[in-house]
């Protein structure tokens, strides 16, 4: 936590000192003249790529996201092809789909020159485990684990259900340097951001009263980097966010009525953007512009601890909400995204991104494995509400 407070509380300082007079003054009263977001103190006035702006001092925004997240493709499990086999053969045993429909509220105010405060709910409206027809779990006797590959097919279901609050993002955020500082004359806009996510009980891990809150009920750490630049009509940018989750212990009751405190952790995430915004038209005098965003997308997530049988259908009673390992995981995509800022004063946006999702192991004793054919999907809308 020191390695993150450290530099975080530095970034007021290092901002202001940065930024100094190079803050343009808030717009006049009538609306009309130098946009608050002009990237270059000559003629050629442009706005900042969306992922590096920041409001003028004394300014803010309010931002509603939506977003559909889905994870699904076929389940497979490797199997020996015979009892002396060395070598082990992929076979087909399910079909999974994980959707999760989410609503962001996120604000940050601009306390300093270059240096803001930020806030933000994440909303779980649902999170849900669907299984399509899968085989049934038994017991292999010649590995001391249980098999899918069996002759019992079952049509599992929805297996878990949740949603609500997963916690509240407290952070700050800061450009040390960035095109909006005119006198400074900058070609390029750097912002970083860190934020502390609130510990949840009400999580998606285990049931409480017969339902599932959100999230992993641990608390949150995460940093945000973003570059991004300006070339004639286009804006090319580079983001990388690293989101690391606490531990968090649970009270379980096992299959003979003893409640056991187990502790789950869930995976420390990495994720890499690096696309370009498109300016498709812009009127700097009233602050308007239509921008199209092409990108591709890297992420990566460590190994976690899961309570068996959330991710996984019918596992053997011996091991349900025991705490198992899930294996690191990466994808790897791309997505297209449009945006109308009629006014100064409001944003509207939409996004689509599509990722290759590697092979995973889903639990430790199982060999049971995510298959080639698994893709994310994500799909929403924003909008903003710019206090000029």
């Amino acid at each position: 936590m020191p390695a993150l407070l450290l530099p975080l509380s530095l970034l007021f300082t290092v901002s202001q000192a940065f930024a100094r007079d190079d803050t343009p003054p808030p717009p006049p009263s009538s609306g009309i003249g130098t946009s608050p977001t002009a990237a270059r103190s000559d003629d050629a006035v442009t706005p900042v790529a969306t992922v590096t702006e920041m409001p003028p001092w004394l300014r803010g925004d309010i931002a509603l996201n939506y977003t559909y997240d889905r994870l699904g493709g076929h389940l497979t499990q490797a199997v020996l092809e015979s009892a002396g086999a060395t070598e082990s053969a992929d076979i087909e045993v399910g079909q999974r789909t994980l959707n999760s429909h989410v609503v962001n509220v996120d604000a940050v105010f601009s306390a300093g020159p270059g240096v803001g405060i930020t806030l933000g709910f994440p909303i779980h409206a649902s999170d849900t485990v669907n299984f399509g027809s899968s085989q049934a779990m038994v017991y292999d006797p010649s590995t001391g684990t249980g098999t899918m590959n069996s002759a019992d097919a079952t049509d599992v279901g929805q297996t878990a259900k949740g949603g609500g609050l997963e916690g509240v993002w407290i952070g700050i955020a800061g450009t040390p340097f960035s095109e909006t500082f005119l006198a400074r004359k900058n070609r390029a806009t750097w912002k970083i951001a860190g934020a502390l996510r609130t510990p949840n009980k009400n999580n998606f891990y285990v049931e409480t009263d017969g339902k599932r809150g959100a999230g992993t009920g641990g608390l949150g750490v995460r940093l945000d980097n973003a570059f991004s630049t300006t070339i004639g009509g286009s804006q090319p940018y580079l983001t990388a966010r690293y989101q690391a989750n606490g531990k968090t212990t649970l009270d379980v009751t096992d299959t003979d009525g003893n409640v056991v405190p187990t502790e789950y952790r869930a995976a420390r995430s990495t994720t890499i953007r690096f696309g370009s915004e498109f300016l498709a038209a812009h009127n700097d005098e009233k602050d308007t512009n239509v921008r199209v965003d092409l990108h591709g997308v890297f992420d990566y997530a460590s190994w976690a601890t899961v309570p068996s049988g959330t991710f996984l259908p019918s596992v053997l009673d011996g091991t349900e909400d025991v705490a198992v390992q899930q294996s690191e995981s990466a994808s790897i995509g791309g997505g297209l995204g449009f945006s109308f800022q009629p006014s100064r004063y409001f944003a509207l946006g939409f996004f689509g991104e599509v990722a290759y999702h590697m092979p995973q192991r889903i639990e430790s004793p199982y060999p049971i494995y995510t298959a080639g054919d698994t893709v994310r999907s994500r799909a929403g809308l924003d909008m903003t509400v710019r206090i000029r």
